[in-house]
This record gives C-alpha cells, sequence and structure tokens, in this order.
C-alpha cells in the first residue's frame, strides 16, 4: 500500500535512534537536538495556554519523529507518525513555521562549526559546544544569531534568570560568546564576592540585595571559573 509504505518513510525519517544504557534504558538520541528543543519550548507555551498538558498537545513519541521526519508540507505533516488530522488542524501551520525557521537557520549556516579565531581561554564565538542540552544550545544560537538576553527569554517564554542560565552552561562548557553581557563593574564585583568565599555562590543573592540576578552570578562564576582554568 502506497500510503502505508510512504508514512513509513516519513516518520522513520533516518536508521533507528539508539538508547544508552546503563542499568536501563537512557534518552533517545534526536537527529536535530536545536530542532527539538524549538519543539519543546512551543510545545510548553502551547499547554499553558491551552491548559492542558505537555502530552495532550503533543507526544514525545511525534515530537521525537517531528524532529527526525522535518516535514515541509501539510501533506508530509499528516504521514509523521503520532500526528493525526486533528492536531494537523490545530497545530499545523506552527509546526511547519517553526521546522521552516530551523531549515533557514541551517542554510544560512548558524548551526554549523564555525572557525575559531584564537580565543586563549575558550571556545571562539560560533564554535560548536557539544557539552550543552539541547535547550542551552538553542539559546547559545540565539543569542550568536544577534538576539539579545530579553529578546531570547520573550521568544522563549523563560525568565531573563533562565536564560541566563543556559548562557552559564554554554560558558562552563568553554564558550566564550557571553563574556560581555555582564557589566564590567557588575562583573568585578561577583569576583570579588566569589574569591571571598572560596567560588561559593550560597548568599550572594542577598549580599547584592537582590540587584543581580542570581542566573547573572551563575553566568560571571562560569566566566571566572574558565579564566581560572
Amino acid at each position: 500500500n502506497a500510503i502505508v509504505a510512504e508514512r513509513a518513510k516519513i516518520s522513520l525519517g533516518g536508521p533507528p535512534r539508539s538508547k544508552t544504557t546503563s542499568g536501563g534504558a537512557g534518552p533517545i538520541k534526536v537527529a536535530h537536538p536545536i530542532l527539538y528543543a524549538m519543539l519543546t519550548d512551543w510545545r510548553a507555551r502551547q499547554a499553558k495556554v491551552d491548559e492542558v498538558s505537555i502530552s495532550d498537545v503533543l507526544s514525545a513519541k511525534a515530537m521525537r519523529a517531528l524532529t527526525s521526519a522535518r516535514p515541509m508540507t501539510g501533506k508530509q505533516l499528516l504521514f509523521v507518525q503520532g500526528i493525526g488530522a486533528t492536531t494537523a488542524r490545530r497545530h499545523g501551520a506552527e509546526l511547519l513555521q517553526i521546522i521552516g525557521t530551523y531549515a533557514d537557520m541551517e542554510a544560512r549556516g548558524e548551526l554549523s562549526p564555525k572557525p575559531a579565531t584564537g580565543e586563549p581561554s575558550g571556545k571562539a564565538s560560533g564554535e560548536v559546544v557539544s557539552d550543552l542540552n539541547s535547550t542551552s544550545s538553542l539559546t547559545l544560537s540565539m543569542f550568536r544569531n544577534g538576539q539579545t538576553v530579553q529578546e531570547i527569554a520573550d521568544g522563549r517564554g523563560y525568565t531573563l534568570s533562565t536564560i541566563y542560565n543556559h548562557l552559564a552552561a554554554a560558558a562552563e562548557a568553554g564558550a566564550t560568546d557571553a563574556d560581555g553581557v555582564i557589566a564590567a563593574a557588575d562583573y568585578q564585583r561577583i569576583v570579588a564576592y566569589l574569591e571571598d568565599n572560596d567560588g561559593e555562590m550560597n548568599g550572594s543573592f542577598g549580599h547584592f540585595d537582590g540587584k543581580l540576578d542570581s542566573g547573572l552570578i551563575k553566568l560571571g562564576r562560569a566566566i571566572w571559573r574558565r579564566g581560572k582554568g
């Protein structure tokens, strides 16, 4: 049956994904983790709007199938495993827009490794940071694409503190992109506190009278640690 064959081809979208095991099944690897993070963000926002669970918006199985198949038309979307006519009708346009945006980013080379520029203390701007989870990778990609922290937070539906935490994770993994996010005077204050407290952040928010975001302090610590390393 041609329809069954087409559904199988679209839904699989490539070779089976492996599971890592350590006393049990680990997380399933996805072909395009940044796209998966983009879909995850959308699903979380849509669940809040609809006042339902995220699985009621889109199942994890459908998320993985979308990430693998990357349908570009409404017809292709209907062949993706876990996407029925109701989901396609309700959310098809948004899903295709997200996948199209990712494809555009990919075509422009924004997701590809770029040559390093000789930064001495970490990975230079544009260099791939492989030790990040998908959501932090997406934030870093958006930041590298010229969006401000506030724009990323607004676009992804997160707080500023969460975005700072993503950039802190990137800095801990060696990326130097966010080094200029913190004002020089604030960075010096953070460094002074860390050096007086053996690098610990406990009590730092109160120390700064709540005037420095906890995520920003964490980013400062990540940059400071990388420099010491």
